[in-house]
């Protein structure tokens, strides 16, 4: 059986806000820090079909800028790049980048992937 994590913010102080946000934050990190390299392997998220619906119905043009917020391994941030200017990934968890950069490297692309100031984003260009 899966745990929900309900956080009464509304009922909440500030500082308490904060430290259950962050506590949210840890959980979040520590599970998908877990799943980082099995999670972009995973046939659900690399299926060809499903991954081609989903490019297809984004529109080529080279000079759009797009997002992948929660980018995980980069599974759609690099397929995207493909058709658009460019794609910046973010994900909560530092090891999804990484695996995102993993997984980046050697690939042809306009620019290489390289990790943001913050070190929680990926540029695919």
């Amino acid at each position: 059986m899966s745990q929900r994590y309900i956080l009464p913010t509304s009922s909440l102080e500030p500082a308490a806000t904060n430290y259950a946000g962050e506590m949210y934050e840890d959980l979040i990190r520590e599970e998908f820090t877990h799943q980082s390299r099995s999670f972009g392997t995973s046939p659900a998220m690399t299926s060809a079909a499903t991954l081609g619906a989903l490019i297809e119905l984004v529109p080529e043009d080279v000079e759009a800028d797009w997002i992948d917020i929660a980018c995980g391994p980069g599974v759609v941030s690099r397929a995207t790049a493909g058709r658009v200017g460019s794609v910046k990934g973010v994900d909560l968890t530092p090891a999804m980048i990484e695996e995102a950069e993993r997984r980046a490297v050697g690939r042809e692309s306009k620019t290489p992937a390289s990790r943001s100031p913050s070190g929680r984003g990926l540029a695919c260009r």
